[in-house]
């Protein structure tokens, strides 16, 4: 319950005539953790096929990228039939590709689809300008000229008149301007002006120009409604091309799609068992690898390579000092607590893994924190939707998975406290409630110490064991100390302040707590300095039932306020009841980010630190999930 899965490390041989049926093998049976022999022999070397294949790999992961950009635009079937296509052999599995017309036609349509869109932007921009010079008596494409200079730009209204003074100043008769008002605030200017008197013209052009105007535009030619014209018929044209290209693509997607992807997936499993051999070793005859496997599977792994090879190969166990990858492998509905302690720092495969206590703890401290059955049921809601709209392999899905299940902790303390947005409501089906966050405030507050002081001469118990089973001894004895130093610490202070205790029995707690803490500091060395956190981390515990309180106190205030009723009208109704649905929604809302964040740094700050080392190496078994293919 408290280790991670127990790892073998084993050695495999084989003939070299085998090599590739043990790569596939190994491959297939995904339960081997590849690793380097350090045996002083020859190393095997990496395909001489791994370039071709990533070539192959790229083309065809292109050609799908566009697919899937396309099929999910237009909507369409991407037509996976429900039978896995046959694993192909690598020879015939590059003739395959080569003659794959699929592949060409994909990048082909792709190509003048780009072109279309860019050609379409263009002739959109041409039909902008020509609209602007519409009704004026001008033909473009006859701009060429040695001794005119010519040009168009959008101008304020506000300086219009200052433009036209100062062209006039610099050009000195020797310019030409048209105007045309456009919108409100803006027209449209143009200018043609000698080249001889270009500079002062050009000097004041920049000064008003607010948007340059490109009349040389490769669409531009003849007068702006014969370019209107053109662009139209242009787009008419185009749309009828894009229209074939998508029924393409659609043909495509419906007879193609689940072969150029099963295509792809026997590209990248024969790239990775082409890339292996970089990690293995041999002789003359033979080949060698070796790597980690669960020991709970090592019979079936064993069994199945031999079965694979004719029995023309040997699987042992070797002896080791090395430290053995981590694998955690909890139940499906709790796997993603394992990724948050991967995401956080995985346990090490040679200390306690605190992965169930930490799941038990958090959904406790998350209940009592939120605790209000209708925030609950919310937050259930809210967390379904998120984890059916986000990627399973992502972070944010993983942690909603986490509050989806932590909802029905605050569930079940809300139906323990009797709260339902603040409002009490078992009587109505059960006459029950274990307690009364109002009244039972005392009871609350040293109930959630208490956790905390359990929660840490737990994690001081599995430092011990820790430590002991490195040979840190003396270490291991003060972890037993500090827990006597904190269990005779809250006898004394229950005791003399609390009077839970005799006086005697306080008296013994205290002459026991002193030499003990006394003991733990000695025998701590480089540690030494975290045993006063003995006694400032159960009181860290207490804010699980300071945020408790404030969401349950907030809650009651806003029933008082805001609780919508008829009697003042349906204008009043309506304005309350939107305030009551806002407020208790950001309630529930902080009450959620605090249950989050505070459930997992009581985990992480007060109990981790007293045992976790942590940077454990994850479990990555040469592998690989078929989904089109099938061997």
């Amino acid at each position: 319950m408290f280790k991670t899965e127990l790892m073998k490390k084993i050695r495999i041989i084989c003939l070299e005539q085998d090599r590739q049926k043990l790569i596939e093998a190994v491959h297939e049976l995904g339960l081997l953790d590849v690793r380097k022999s350090e045996i002083s022999i020859q190393d095997d070397i990496v395909s001489g096929q791994i370039n071709e294949l990533s070539d192959y790999f790229i083309r065809t992961n292109g050609a799908l990228k566009i697919l899937d950009n396309k099929i999910s635009r237009l909507k369409l079937e991407k037509g996976i039939g429900i039978e896995k296509i046959n694993h192909i052999k690598l020879s015939r599995l590059f003739e395959e590709i080569k003659k794959e017309k699929a592949l060409d036609k994909t990048y082909v349509l792709a190509e003048r689809e780009n072109f279309i869109e860019e050609d379409l932007q263009k002739l959109g921009d041409a039909h902008r300008i020509a609209k602007m010079f519409e009704g004026i008596n001008i033909s473009f494409g006859g701009f060429g000229s040695r001794v005119l200079a010519f040009t168009a730009f959008i101008l304020d209204n506000k300086d219009k008149k200052e433009f036209e003074t100062e062209i006039h100043k610099a050009g000195a008769g020797e310019y030409e301007l048209i105007e045309k008002q456009l919108e409100k605030n803006r027209m449209l200017a143009f200018v043609a002006y000698k080249i001889s008197a270009g500079a002062a013209i050009e000097k004041v052009l920049k000064k008003f120009s607010n948007e340059d105007i490109d009349i040389r535009h490769r669409y531009l030619s003849g007068t702006p409604e014969d370019i209107q014209k053109f662009v139209d018929e242009k787009k008419e044209g185009y749309a009828i091309e894009m229209e074939a290209i998508n029924k393409e693509f659609a043909a495509l997607a419906k007879t193609k799609y689940a072969r150029l992807r099963s295509l792809n997936e026997m590209v990248h499993i024969e790239m990775q068992r082409a890339a292996m051999g970089a990690n293995f070793k041999k002789t003359q005859k033979t080949t060698l690898v070796e790597g980690w496997t669960p020991a709970k599977t090592f019979k079936k792994f064993k069994t199945a390579l031999g079965k694979a090879l004719k029995n023309r190969v040997v699987v042992e166990e070797t002896e080791t000092k090395e430290i053995a990858p981590t694998l955690l492998n909890r139940p499906g509905i709790l796997k993603s607590f394992d990724y948050l302690m991967e995401f956080f720092s995985l346990p090490r495969s040679d200390e306690i893994d605190p992965t169930w206590v930490f799941i038990f703890s958090f959904l406790v401290f998350y209940g009592l924190m939120v605790s209000d059955v209708g925030y609950g049921l919310l937050s259930l809601g809210l967390a379904y939707l998120i984890t059916k709209k986000t990627n399973p392999e992502g972070l944010l899905y993983n942690v909603s998975k986490i509050w989806e299940i932590s909802a029905f902790s605050a569930i079940l303390f809300g139906f323990l406290s009797n709260q339902y947005f603040g409002f009490n409501l078992n009587h109505y089906f059960i006459n029950y409630q274990a307690f009364d966050w109002i009244k039972s405030i005392p009871m609350i507050l040293l109930a959630t110490v208490f956790f905390g002081i359990a929660q840490i001469i737990i994690g001081l118990a599995f430092s011990f064991v820790n430590n002991y089973n490195k040979g840190h001894r003396l270490l291991a004895i003060s972890k037993i100390t500090s827990i006597i130093a904190i269990v005779a610490g809250v006898i004394t202070v229950a005791g003399f302040l609390f009077h839970v205790f005799s006086g005697t029995v306080s008296l013994a707690a205290v002459v026991i707590a002193i030499p003990a803490f006394a003991i733990t500091f000695a025998l701590s060395g480089i540690e030494a300095a975290e045993t006063i956190n003995l006694i400032t981390h159960p009181l860290s515990y207490a804010r699980i039932f300071g945020f408790g309180l404030a969401s349950i106190i907030i809650a009651m205030l806003i029933d008082q306020a805001f609780t919508p009723t008829l009697s003042h009208g349906i204008p009043v109704f309506i304005v309350f009841l939107a305030l009551f649905i806002i407020l208790h929604f950001l309630n529930m809302i902080m009450g959620i980010f605090e249950g989050i964040i505070q459930g997992v740094r009581l985990n992480y700050v007060e109990f981790f630190s007293k045992f976790y080392i942590g940077g454990g190496m994850k479990f990555k078994p040469f592998s690989f999930k078929r989904n089109y293919t099938r061997e």
